[in-house]
């Protein structure tokens, strides 16, 4: 059983963020599939990865906005804020304390989706007027 439901509301129009957003849900819903279970290494590897994907996620939006202009100080002070709060995630799950994956899934679903309506659906515009897809 998913955690997150990929519609095609969450599409941006712009492919490399799209399937990095996509990646995110997968790689959530691979962590959520090992809840209620042993496989704690896999979890911690799973959490690693979420960790290095959001980093290039990150580091690719804020390179958008750089490259074309379109910085958004808020949007990459999000993106800081929320990296940490998920790194602190990852490393408590590294001291075996395997509750905080429950803080982390209401974390990230909320974050998620409040961040692609009030910000990265505004990127996407932008970047497509800028004819970038």
């Amino acid at each position: 059983m998913s955690f997150l439901k990929w519609t095609s509301d969450d599409l941006l129009g712009i492919q490399i963020l799209d399937d990095q957003h996509l990646g995110l849900f997968e790689l959530v819903n691979q962590l959520y599939e090992t809840l209620n279970t042993n496989r704690t290494n896999e979890m911690k590897s799973i959490m690693d990865q979420i960790v290095n994907l959001m980093r290039i996620h990150f580091e690719t939006e804020n390179n958008f906005m750089k490259d074309n202009k379109i910085m958004d100080i808020t949007h990459k002070l999000e993106h800081d804020r929320y990296l940490d709060k998920v790194i602190k995630f990852n490393e408590a799950l590294k001291r075996n304390q395997k509750d905080v994956t429950n803080d982390f899934f209401n974390s990230f679903h909320v974050w998620f989706h409040n961040h692609q309506i009030f910000n990265d659906k505004k990127l996407g515009v932008a970047l497509k007027n800028l004819g970038i897809k």
